[in-house]
């Protein structure tokens, strides 16, 4: 990327189209004419996989704690529906399962 220029590597199934919208919403929100164009390079796997893949690793590791085998053993048939990590830990260790039920707004 440089101003004005735009080098992106699309997934296979992505619109013939993306390309010229975004060109033009590019100028749209900078006032200024954008070249985009397809790179023949290989580019980095999409966000959304890479994210994915974070989750599955943070999934692996709470089924593999043992309190949390020691919960799903108290209650067969129990699930991890999602794995977040706690807001005020920085450790990349700790994670927590939210159990079902619960939400962002709950105040446990």
């Amino acid at each position: 990327m440089e101003d004005g220029r735009l080098e992106v590597a699309l997934e296979r199934s992505a619109a013939r189209s993306l390309i010229n919208e975004l060109s033009r919403k590019l100028e749209q929100w900078t006032g200024k004419r954008w070249t985009v164009i397809v790179s023949n390079e290989q580019g980095e796997t999409t966000l959304r996989s890479q994210a994915q893949a974070r989750k599955e690793q943070l999934t692996v590791g709470v089924h593999a704690d043992p309190r949390v085998q020691a919960v799903m053993s108290k209650f067969p048939g129990a699930q991890v529906i999602d794995v977040r990590r706690l807001a005020h830990d920085n450790s990349s260790d700790d994670v927590t399962a939210d159990p079902v039920g619960t939400s962002d707004d709950d105040d446990l």
